[in-house]
């Protein structure tokens, strides 16, 4: 062992001589020893970090490596660190460490790992994967390690390291997330509760609103279906109101503003006296007056209106509001018109109907047609003449075809429902009445009728179709059982099939039972009594009871029920929502508030909750042990009554403006008595403040101690002649002197610039992106080759290494870099050298091979052709030996045989070898043993010179 390091130490002062590298030939001649001896030693420099390594094709340059060795990283960072050897004793470790596991350096150094219970304590066990480092395995797990007064959650990196001496060992690294894993609980806690109140909260609001829509619905699908509108006039705020199909009535879209003004300046002239006798009227009689008037539409056209008007009173007796509805009485009045004249009644019927009238001839040809028509967006001149085919869509023409040759046949059509062409090509639903008209033989004439718009008919059938069957679905999908109950005979009349489930009983076994059968026999008189109140007060919100199921077992639920009157039958409708769930998790927010006085008082920080009056509402064990008092003696006290030297400290300024303000603060102060350092905490709490403080004077020391470390760092760094740069997000906070040089700018420029401002324009923001994601935790490679820009604008090639590290407690890259712009243009002349050298090789008259360690052959230059009488290819794969003459055999392999057990160069002067085409010919042979990276024997490459007769 001795005699290892000092050969070691030898090589490390000949790469310090030649701090631009050397290979390994030129170790070798620096050194005096062999090239084996010192490939295996440059390769465990190169392992170990305390060389480098640059290739140049097939030659290796080693040079003596900047790196800082692991073991002066130990105390720098805060997690957890040990070293191990390949036996898994511990060769080192680091304070926090020990201060964690309680021990001392003395404890364990030198002692095996397993032998104590720390790593025994962890879950899952971390045995199985220090083991696999020990073996080249790098790993990482997540494990839980249980201790007395709190577990901790570790991230745990396990990494394989190779010693001077080339034993294996690894470095295991303790990372706390304990407050992440924590966090993350926490968060998934809230966010649960916070979930369960949102789904709560809009079940209810969903069932308020399809309630509200439902009953909309229902009076806008009447007032379509009666053609029924209704109004109102506040006669206090003379403020008025009005039904979409008053709206329509009276000729006026939909969301026009209402008023009274409005609606005098529609009534005809000669009826207003009509519409100020109903008003006063209704005011004196105070019941509902019904009268009857005409408005004028804004085309000028007239409608008879039907009113019921009456008024609502106050307490006071006083009138507070008129109401009426209003209902078309038009086509009624036309038809009263026309008894009296015969004629007028005609005209009527024809141009003020909305009805359209029609005749058509036998021929299908369009005789009249009145001027309703234009509702459809045509003249009645227009169609004169046509067909009445050209006005129905394609997929009603047969249909409207055969209808008109029956009314030919029969003499009368009963009403019949198609779509019509509008002018713009729309369809649209109408209704069709027609009757035959006969000449005084028999022969018809033409065929008259009616066309009736039925589009809002339709509209209105497909709403309430569409809303009986969202009330079906909502009945029938609802999360919530419904049980609808006759007031009457208090018996169910029906119930969805989530209320059948709930209590597991069929609906047949339900339908016709009395209400209470749902219920406990104890709650049956209850039930019973709630339900009169119920159907006395109209409805009930959040009546708290039971269910029993069929198996017995109870089901709490919250019913929420209302009044509603169908064909004559007054019905409850309840929902019955089940909380199970929410008694469970009021029973746990019980138990979790015990629990949190448990963690609070498990803590070693002191918490206190204080009042307004600053009285103290809550304390935890830790401040009772600091106050050395029992909690009796401090609980309602004033805090500045029990701690009166702190008035007027800067605990108690910030605790004064955190009262005043609830804003949260954080400050750190130490102790005037003892020296000890605490960091305070104040939040709001209701109308008081809670109050943490926290030893950290530990943590203080250890800031002092980063603080020393940084500086060392520094100067290090400063006296590097390697380019170092810090990066904490995008800003560089620090570049030594190395760095500036190498791109032309002073080390104030360096720091004031962008890192990737050097970098060539098109691999900028890939840079800028890689470094940013491997700050925040990503993988990613860490060394890489740059194209970079000087300041004066000359390119150079930089090899750039970076590591995370935690900077002031923050992710931040350190970035080294070399100058390798000469290294490169080597590496191009190597090639170019090496390109020749097969060349040479190539056009060699010498056969030259390459075999591997079993001896096969790997390479065969062309010579094969002319010396052995085989092409290349065909001498791949076989060994020397199987072209030597029998004869030679046996003598040549006794001959190199000592050679190839010791992997040394060997030579044979003469032996025969026999050609393809059996001719034998001399060939002398010298070969060299080649080795890989590692140093691990490879195979031979050899040169065979063909000798003639007489040589």
């Amino acid at each position: 062992m001795e005699f290892s390091r000092k050969q070691i130490s030898i090589i490390l002062e000949a790469l310090k001589a030649r701090p631009r590298g050397m290979n390994v030939s030129e170790v070798s001649r620096a050194t005096g020893m062999n090239r084996s001896t010192v490939s295996k030693y440059l390769e465990m420099l190169y392992v170990s970090g305390q060389a480098d390594r640059r290739t140049f094709g097939t030659s290796k340059l080693y040079y003596i490596s900047q790196r800082m060795p692991i073991s002066a990283f130990l105390n720098v960072t805060s997690n957890l660190m040990i070293i191990l050897d390949k036996e898994f004793r511990v060769l080192n470790a680091n304070d926090s460490f020990f201060e964690f596991t309680g021990t001392r350096r003395e404890d364990i150094v030198h002692k095996y790992f397993d032998n104590f219970a720390f790593p025994m304590k962890f879950n899952p066990s971390i045995m199985p994967y220090i083991e696999a480092a020990a073996e080249g395995r790098e790993a990482s797990i997540e494990s839980y390690y249980p201790k007395k007064e709190g577990g901790r959650y570790f991230n745990i990196k396990l990494i394989p390291l190779l010693f001077d001496d080339g034993d294996k060992g690894v470095t295991v690294i303790f990372e706390d997330i304990t407050e992440k894993k924590l966090a993350e609980k926490a968060l998934l806690k809230a966010n649960f509760e916070l979930e369960t109140k949102v789904k709560e909260r809009t079940k209810e609001l969903e069932k308020a609103n399809e309630a509200l829509r439902k009953s909309e619905a229902y009076l806008l699908e009447a007032e379509q279906i009666a053609h029924l509108g209704y109004w109102s006039y506040d006669i206090k705020t003379r403020e008025s109101r009005a039904s979409d199909e008053t709206l329509r009535l009276f000729g006026l879209v939909r969301g026009t503003r209402w008023s009274r003004e409005l609606f005098r300046s529609m009534v005809h002239p000669e009826d207003m006296q009509k519409i100020e006798n109903a008003d006063k009227e209704a005011m004196s009689r105070g019941t509902p007056v019904d009268y009857e008037y005409r408005i004028v539409l804004s085309d000028g056209s007239e409608r008879f209106i039907r009113s019921v008007r009456g008024i609502r009173r106050g307490k006071d007796g006083e009138p507070i509001e008129l109401f009426g509805t209003i209902q078309d009485i038009t086509e009624k009045k036309g038809m009263e018109i026309a008894l009296k004249e015969s004629e007028e009644r005609h005209r009527m019927i024809t141009e003020k109907s909305y009805d359209v009238v029609f005749s058509v001839k036998p021929d299908g040809t369009i005789s009249y047609v009145s001027p309703q028509i234009a509702y459809y967006g045509y003249d009645s001149g227009q169609l004169y003449g046509k067909k009445l085919f050209e006005f129905i869509p394609a997929s009603y023409r047969d249909f409207i075809a055969a209808k008109f040759r029956e009314t030919m046949i029969s003499g009368e059509c009963p009403p019949i429902e198609f779509k019509f062409l509008r002018k713009d090509g729309t369809e649209q639903w109408a209704e069709v009445t027609a009757k035959a008209i006969y000449d005084e033989a028999g022969k018809p004439l033409f065929n008259v009728g009616t066309v009736r718009d039925i589009e809002e008919r339709k509209k209105a059938e497909e709403a309430l179709r569409n809303s009986e069957l969202k009330f079906k679905t909502l009945f029938e999908g609802a999360s919530t059982a419904i049980f609808i109950i006759d007031l009457k005979t208090r018996a169910i009349v029906d119930c969805n099939t989530y209320g059948s489930r709930l209590v597991g009983r069929s609906k047949d076994e339900l339908i016709g039972k009395h209400h209470s059968t749902l219920h406990p026999a104890e709650s049956a008189g209850p039930c019973r009594q709630n339900v009169k109140i119920h159907a006395k007060d109209g409805n009930a919100v959040n009546y708290e009871t039971e269910l029993v199921h069929k198996d017995g077992h109870r089901i709490p639920v919250l019913i929420n029920s209302t009044i509603m009157e169908v064909e004559g039958k007054k019905l409850m409708i309840g929902s019955y929502l089940e909380i199970t769930e929410r008694k469970r998790a009021e029973e746990a927010l019980m138990e979790s508030e015990a629990r949190f006085n448990q963690v609070l008082d498990s803590l070693t920080d002191s918490f206190m909750i204080l009042d307004s009056k600053w009285r103290c509402l809550f304390v935890n064990e830790a401040t009772i042990k600091t106050a050395g008092m029992s909690k009796e003696q401090v609980l309602g006290r004033s805090i500045w009554e029990l701690y009166p030297r702190s008035v007027g400290s800067a605990q108690y300024e910030q605790a004064m403006k955190t009262m005043e303000d609830k804003i949260p603060r954080t400050w750190i102060n130490s102790s005037s008595v003892n020296g000890v350092w605490y960091e305070y905490r104040a939040y709001p709490w209701d109308d008081g403040i809670a109050l943490f403080a926290r030893d950290i004077t530990e943590r203080k020391l250890a800031e002092e101690a980063l603080k020393d470390s940084e500086e060392k760092f520094r100067a290090l760094a400063d006296s590097s002649n390697i380019g170092i740069l810090l990066v904490q997000g995008e800003e560089t906070v620090y570049a030594n002197q190395a760095l500036a040089d190498m791109f032309g700018y002073t080390v104030e420029e360096c720091c004031t610039i962008k890192f990737w401002e050097p970098v060539a324009p098109d691999m900028k923001e890939f840079i800028r992106h890689r470094i940013m994601l491997r700050q925040r935790g990503e993988p990613g490679p860490s060394r890489i080759e740059l194209r970079m820009v000087r300041k004066n604008g000359e390119p150079i090639l930089v090899d750039c290494t970076d590591a995370v590290l935690q900077y002031r407690r923050k992710p931040a890259m350190m970035l080294t870099a070399i100058d390798i712009t000469t290294q490169k243009m080597m590496e191009q002349e190597l090639k170019k050298s090496v390109e020749k050298f097969r060349d040479l090789v190539e056009n060699s008259p010498l056969l030259v091979w390459d075999v591997n360690e079993n001896y096969r052959c790997t390479y065969v230059s062309p010579k094969s052709r002319e010396s052995l009488g085989y092409e290349p290819e065909e001498v791949l794969g076989k060994t020397p030996f199987d072209f030597i003459s029998p004869d030679d055999l046996e003598r040549v392999q006794a001959l190199v045989k000592p050679y190839l057990d010791e992997h040394k160069p060997f030579e044979v002067e003469e032996y025969f070898v026999v050609r393809k085409d059996g001719e034998k010919i001399i060939f002398r042979t010298v070969a060299t043993p080649m080795f890989d990276d590692k140093g691990q024997f490879s195979g031979y490459r050899g040169i065979n010179r063909q000798l003639l007769p007489g040589e």
